[in-house]
């Protein structure tokens, strides 16, 4: 155990003193490869700024959308956790980890993640879109998920987003059969051409 502390401290505490950036340096680092889609190079660096500051909720945050981005759903909830853990009223986390849940097929803890985030805030369209998937992909039922769907496309849902809800790599993954109906369709043409 003595060994593996001391490798620890050679390691990564050493390092990261030696090199004098802060925790905000870290995590603004990270955030310039996030944005160049390099969510590993980006994930070293949010690694380093939580070790320097452990309750960094922007930190966690912010590798939990590059793990999302990976597709490696669970590291992405487990992020979110620490943020929520750290800041209870981040609506954004309780979105993304309720989105998150979907991917993972852990349906019921995304519709608690999804409304709390709603509950949090109600002007966020994408919660509202999120949980209109959520209706259609868990539960089948059209008249709900369509429901949500429009609360999200009134609230300006960009219209980038309402096309990628035709995309099965993306959120037209939850929305399969009910994305090719005339309803859904009359209901995007209805705001796309706002």
């Amino acid at each position: 155990m003595k060994k593996l502390i001391i490798f620890f401290i050679v390691c990564f505490v050493i390092p990261m003193i030696c090199s004098g950036k802060t925790a905000k340096e870290y995590k603004k680092l990270g955030n310039e490869e996030y944005k160049k889609q390099k969510y590993k190079n980006a994930i070293n660096y949010y690694n380093q700024a939580i070790q320097l500051n452990p309750e960094d909720v922007k930190a966690y945050y912010n590798r939990g959308l590059c793990y999302y981005d990976l597709k490696k759903y669970i590291k992405s909830i487990a992020d979110y956790d620490k943020a929520i853990k750290f800041s209870p009223e981040f609506v954004k986390a309780y979105n993304n980890r309720g989105y998150s849940y979907l991917w993972a097929k852990e349906y019921e803890k995304a519709k608690i993640d999804l409304l709390k985030s709603i509950e949090l805030n109600n002007n966020n369209p994408v919660s509202y879109v999120n949980l209109g998937c959520y209706y259609w992909v868990a539960k089948k039922n059209k008249d709900k998920a369509l429901y949500y769907l429009e609360l999200g496309f009134k609230q300006n849902y960009s219209k980038q987003r309402i096309n990628d809800l035709y995309d099965d790599s993306n959120d037209g993954y939850f929305l399969k059969g009910l994305n090719n109906t005339q309803e859904f369709k009359e209901l995007v043409y209805k705001y796309i051409n706002k």
